[in-house]
């Protein structure tokens, strides 16, 4: 079994951070790692909403669910996903602070089948894939913040 997790602070505010994290099918924009990701289910994003996302994992490309599995706006939302070879909880807790907002980002991912005796050195791989997905994160929610900020100024 993999973790993962990382804090990152933002100007933009909980309910626009939420608003964007909660929304899956925006993670192409942030994510290096995803090359594809859209929403599946009508309406806005509630439990049980689902996301098609089109990652690479060592070189292989892989099309996963993530699945709402629980939410409080604009605090926390957690989201499952199945591949044929991974298992993968992402749960993201969003904190008011002085300046915006703090997000935590904790992440589990577990190999199935002979991937699973594989779950050290997945480790390593997703830690070093995670933290250009953080620095992307980070990049993309400035912008907005900023995007924020001048509709407010």
């Amino acid at each position: 079994m993999a973790r993962y997790s990382a804090s990152l602070e933002t100007r933009l505010s909980p309910a626009a951070c939420f608003a964007y994290l909660s929304d899956m099918s925006n993670a192409a924009e942030w994510d290096p790692g995803i090359a594809e990701a859209e929403k599946m289910t009508d309406g806005p994003v509630r439990v049980n909403s689902t996301f098609r996302l089109a990652t690479t994992l060592l070189g292989r490309k892989i099309t996963g669910l993530y699945r709402v599995t629980s939410m409080t706006p604009p605090s926390e939302i957690t989201f499952q996903s199945e591949t044929t070879i991974l298992r993968a909880q992402d749960a993201i807790t969003i904190e008011k602070t002085r300046e915006g907002s703090r997000i935590t980002y904790n992440a589990i991912l577990v190999g199935k089948g002979p991937l699973g005796v594989l779950d050290p050195a997945l480790g390593l791989v997703f830690r070093r894939t995670t933290a250009r997905t953080l620095a992307g994160l980070k990049r993309h929610l400035a912008s907005l913040a900023r995007e924020e900020h001048r509709k407010h100024a």
